[in-house]
């Protein structure tokens, strides 16, 4: 099995929609909150 693309990594994550908390707030769209967005794209 070979390397996973971004999209490919990145998609199942917004379907998944995970429960993030940060700074004691709620996070709706992790992979778009730019600052989890850096660590999502590395």
């Amino acid at each position: 099995m070979g390397l996973m693309t971004k999209a490919e990594y990145i998609e199942p994550l917004r379907r998944l929609k995970p429960t993030v908390y940060m700074f004691g707030e709620k996070v709706e769209y992790v992979v778009d909150n730019p600052r989890l967005r850096v660590g999502i794209e590395e």
